[in-house]
């Protein structure tokens, strides 16, 4: 009794979704057809993803701003590939719990902090400074930190 009363809704259903499907042909088709157009666009637009693995052990990596976001997860994955990264912020307690972060996510210990105040000329003198004094080399350098000057708080 109940499988006729199933097999029964079960037509009426296929039925209405059949008729549904031929009433907006049109509409459906163009749908479709947007969808897949902006599915193209977007990766288009995203470009292309590396997926290597490459090593860069031996290698100096500077990378200014790599205590959160970009730079950090930046930071994670070249210190995963073997290179010493040395992150380059502002705020010493900030940076020091990104590189306790980036050491435990990568399992490297060749991770540091060294201070830089992009917007003071002495601090990066003395940040210039300390990294000619005791690194031999720098490869690469990856300018992360975004300098943003203060809107003005009172009308000018």
């Amino acid at each position: 009794m109940y499988d006729g009363v199933i097999l029964c809704a079960a037509m009426e259903y296929t039925e209405v979704v059949q008729n549904f499907i031929l009433d907006h042909k049109i509409g459906l088709s163009v749908a479709v057809s947007v969808g897949v157009v902006l599915w193209g666009i977007r990766r288009y637009v995203k470009g292309p993803r590396y997926y290597g693995k490459r090593r860069i052990d031996g290698k100096t990596v500077i990378i200014t701003g790599g205590n959160t976001g970009i730079g950090k997860e930046t930071a994670i994955d070249l210190a995963k590939r073997g290179a010493k990264v040395i992150i380059a912020c502002r705020d010493m307690t900030r940076g020091n719990n990104a590189v306790d972060d980036i050491k435990r996510l990568s399992g490297s210990t060749n991770v540091s902090v060294v201070q830089l105040d992009l917007a003071s000329l002495k601090s990066v003198r003395k940040f210039a400074e300390e990294i000619h004094k005791t690194e031999k080399r720098l490869d690469i350098l990856i300018n992360n930190a975004v300098m943003c000057e203060k809107a003005p708080s009172k009308p000018v």
